[in-house]
């Protein structure tokens, strides 16, 4: 950010790690949001903002717990929890 001829407010990057990093969690989370739309706009993919935002905050709390918080669990088996509890109920 203080490289001579950069302009930091015209600058982004898609390595979340590095952002968490230089700018903090919350830039981090941003990144992650503004990736994951990116990806699927380009696939010719809509998700609301909202799951997006859920999304980011789950990988978000798991980068700030590290990497042995939650070792069993990731987004794929959560969600086959979710269906599995809205088919009981």
């Amino acid at each position: 950010m203080a490289t001579h001829g950069v302009k930091g407010t015209k600058t982004s990057s898609n390595n979340t790690y590095e952002v968490e990093k230089t700018l903090g969690i919350e830039a981090a989370r941003t990144t992650i949001i503004n990736e994951i739309q990116y990806t699927m706009v380009n696939h010719g993919m809509s998700i609301d903002r909202r799951h997006v935002m859920l999304l980011s905050d789950l990988m978000t709390y798991k980068m700030a717990s590290g990497p042995s918080h939650l070792p069993d669990t990731n987004v794929v088996s959560l969600r086959s929890v979710e269906n599995k509890t809205k088919e009981k109920g």
